[in-house]
């Protein structure tokens, strides 16, 4: 599982989920979540446990930071998932944009 951080990912978000005040002192070597006590963790780890759940083996967490040269890569696959009868993950992000507004 890829868990992608923006540059604008909230101080909270650092905080609640790896336990550091910014966005760069976030290892982008983790491969779990570490264990925090507090409600957000507890619930991310959970919902990444139960899509591991229905694998037949653990995939990992990879953090991807938008500091990282891994950054492209991981948006190249984004762009690369669409099909004819789908929205690439881009295109289903712009999609559910507009239906908000």
């Amino acid at each position: 599982f890829y868990l992608y951080l923006g540059k604008l990912t909230p101080q909270f978000f650092c905080e609640k989920i790896f336990g550091v005040g910014r966005l760069t002192d976030v290892d982008e070597n983790l491969l779990d979540l570490p264990e925090l006590d507090n409600q957000d963790s507890e619930r991310l780890r959970t919902f990444i446990h139960h899509l591991n759940a229905a694998k037949s083996h653990n995939v990992p967490v990879k953090i991807i930071r938008d500091d990282m040269k891994q950054r492209m890569l991981f948006i190249n696959f984004l762009i690369d998932d669409r099909t004819e009868s789908s929205f690439s993950y881009y295109e289903f992000l712009q999609h559910l944009k507009t239906q908000i507004k």
